[in-house]
């Protein structure tokens, strides 16, 4: 299994970066290249179906989750992605009252890429996923 970790420092408080985060459905506001999510259930086995462009929908389930500790674990179960057995972890730390930490890992296999291709853009995507997550929560939105 190949691996990769993104970890981003948030100048707004926890709570309130892991209400955006843990808004299984609002994965549309921060992550980057999903247009629209439906999901189907609620809390642990519940599933989003993620409009990522053209004719493309990338299917996850939430595996795991915890308010108190503000992570959770998802897994893709199909999609465009080339890799298979994905399986995602974010995490969001209180490093002061008014700072946090957020920390996304994947594990998966790389399917018809190049581990460093597959590596790429994972860091990529989650780096901006990041990004876009910071200018949420500064803002003060969640």
């Amino acid at each position: 299994m190949d691996r990769v970790e993104e970890s981003m420092d948030i100048a707004a408080p926890a709570d309130r970066v892991w209400r955006i985060l843990g808004d299984f459905s609002g994965i549309a506001a921060w992550a980057a290249g999903v247009r629209a999510v439906q999901v189907d259930g609620d809390g642990v086995g519940a599933i989003r179906r993620l409009d990522v462009g053209g004719s493309a929908e990338l299917v996850e389930r939430l595996e795991a989750r915890d308010d108190a500790l503000r992570w959770l674990v998802y897994t893709v179960q199909s999609g465009p992605l080339p890799v298979r057995n994905y399986r995602a972890e974010i995490r969001v730390e209180e490093e002061e009252s008014d700072r946090a930490r957020v920390t996304w890992t994947a594990s998966y296999q790389p399917l018809d890429i190049s581990p460093e291709k597959c590596e790429r853009m994972f860091r990529k995507a989650f780096a901006q996923g990041l990004r876009n997550l910071d200018r949420l929560a500064t803002a003060g939105i969640g």
